[in-house]
């Protein structure tokens, strides 16, 4: 009869360059014993670090390529979700520091951005050609 050897293989994340920021890697168990180590994060990839996002294999520790460029295109889209919450939130304290609400106000604003695109008067736009 043959003698055969069972190696049960470690699968550790590559995050040295994230336990700087705060986050430390965690073990993945199976059957109560350590398999792997990665980063946690939620469904888009933020982890508990506010800022800072994670895909692919450091957090799916048996994410293929086209898993991990999908966990990726997941994480950029919370991402920029999260950039325009908070130029919204800017935004809105700016605006609640300046003058209150008023239709004049922002028709002036309107007028300042927008100028003439507001009226489609435009070169080039659709409704300053001639028939």
């Amino acid at each position: 009869m043959g003698a055969a050897v069972v190696v049960s293989p470690r699968v550790t994340a590559r995050a040295d360059v994230l336990v700087p920021l705060g986050l430390e890697p965690t073990e993945l168990l199976v059957d109560n014993k350590v398999i792997g180590t990665y980063i946690a994060a939620d469904p888009t990839g933020a982890t508990a670090v506010p800022g800072v996002w994670v895909a692919g294999n450091v957090t799916e520790l048996w994410a293929s390529v086209i898993n991990a460029a999908t966990a990726g295109l997941r994480a950029a889209g919370a991402i920029n979700a999260d950039l325009v919450a908070e130029d919204v939130r800017h935004a809105v304290a700016l605006r609640r520091r300046s003058e209150p609400f008023s239709a004049r106000s922002e028709r002036e604003v309107c007028e300042r951005v927008l100028g003439d695109r507001r009226h489609g008067l435009t070169t080039g736009h659709p409704a300053s050609r001639s028939a």
